[in-house]
């Protein structure tokens, strides 16, 4: 090995030595929770796109349905046009 590369490399063994790492039972802590996490997730979103789905389908696949009528019973307002009354006619004699 050349005299640079071992220099780089004792430079990067001392780099490392210097560092502390992690437990690595806290690792393992972390990396449940990510996968649980993860999973949780997962399952939301599955369960989100199937009750899109599903509401999507219901909505497609119903028939068409128009205004609701009125129910049996309820009286349904009449419109009566008002009765004309006589209205005196101006008088043109001064």
């Amino acid at each position: 090995m050349s005299r640079e590369l071992s220099g780089l490399y004792r430079s990067l063994a001392e780099e490392a030595d210097a560092r502390r790492l992690v437990v690595p039972e806290m690792l393992r802590r972390r990396a449940d929770r990510r996968a649980r996490v993860r999973v949780a997730g997962t399952a939301l979103a599955a369960a989100l796109l199937v009750g899109g789905a599903a509401t999507g389908a219901q909505l497609a696949l119903s028939p068409q349905r128009g205004p609701v009528p009125p129910l049996a019973g309820t009286p349904t307002p009449t419109v009566t046009a008002p009765t004309p009354s006589a209205s005196p006619s101006p008088s043109t004699t001064p």
